[in-house]
């Protein structure tokens, strides 16, 4: 009879380890931290306390900041999770620094496309001067210095 059930003996060894193993080796669980909104150095200052890998699965294009940012992480915040366990983060991509370029004597098509193709809004204003028409005589900022707000570009055209 006890021949019949010998096969069972490795299954129950192994089941009787592993659950020794599950009560007498201690798995520490936490809470996730909220790390959206923190720049990625000190989120992965605050991930690294608490035996949390950081992974950056995405970055996304923003152009209201200058550093990387956390915009969404997973797990939640809240959630139960284990030591050494992987934070999956979306980052935001710095904006570039933009130069005004020089748009004296440029017509007003171009400094548009040149416009739109960097993600900047224009401000145009119109007067009449002795320039033909639709051209740029006047621009702010000027022509070199760094373009800081995205609606901060102002072109004066001809009329």
């Amino acid at each position: 009879m006890i021949k019949q059930f010998l096969w069972l003996t490795p299954f129950i060894c192994f089941l009787g380890g592993y659950l020794c193993l599950f009560f007498f080796i201690e798995q520490k669980t936490l809470q996730a931290p909220s790390i959206v909104g923190l720049p990625i150095g000190r989120a992965t200052v605050i991930l690294s306390k608490q035996n949390l890998n950081i992974r950056i699965i995405a970055q996304k294009d923003e152009t209201w900041t200058k550093q990387e940012i956390i915009l969404s992480q997973n797990p939640k915040p809240g959630c139960t999770i284990k030591a050494n366990q992987s934070i999956y983060c979306v980052i935001s991509k710095p904006a570039a620094d933009i130069l005004m370029p020089n748009f004296i004597d440029k017509h007003r098509k171009e400094i548009k496309s040149w416009c739109k193709q960097h993600g900047l809004s224009l401000r145009s204003y119109y007067f009449e001067t002795n320039h033909p028409e639709n051209i740029c005589f006047a621009q702010y900022p000027e022509c070199g210095e760094q373009i800081t707000d995205s609606n901060g570009i102002i072109v004066y055209f001809s009329q």
